[in-house]
C-alpha cells in the first residue's frame, strides 16, 4: 500500500508500507467507519507511531518543536 502526502514544497511524497491483506483490511474498515479516506488514516497511524516512538509532534504535515 502507499501513502502519498504534499510536502512543504508542494512536492508529492509516496512511501510505500508492507502489511499483510488482513491489516490492509482492518485499517481500511476503521477508516470507513471514522469518514475518513484509506490514505488520511494511515497518515493518522504513522504520525501517531513517529509520536509514540520518538515523541514528535506532526500538524499539517510539518514537524512541531515546542
Amino acid at each position: 500500500m502507499q501513502i502519498e502526502s504534499i510536502s512543504a514544497g508542494n512536492k508529492k511524497v509516496v512511501m510505500n508500507l508492507r502489511h499483510s491483506a488482513e491489516v490492509k483490511a482492518f485499517v481500511d474498515a476503521k477508516a470507513a467507519e471514522n469518514n475518513l479516506l484509506p490514505s488520511t488514516m494511515y497518515r493518522n497511524i504513522f504520525n501517531a507511531g513517529l509520536k509514540a516512538m520518538y515523541s514528535l509532534d506532526i500538524r499539517n504535515n510539518q514537524i512541531v518543536q515546542e
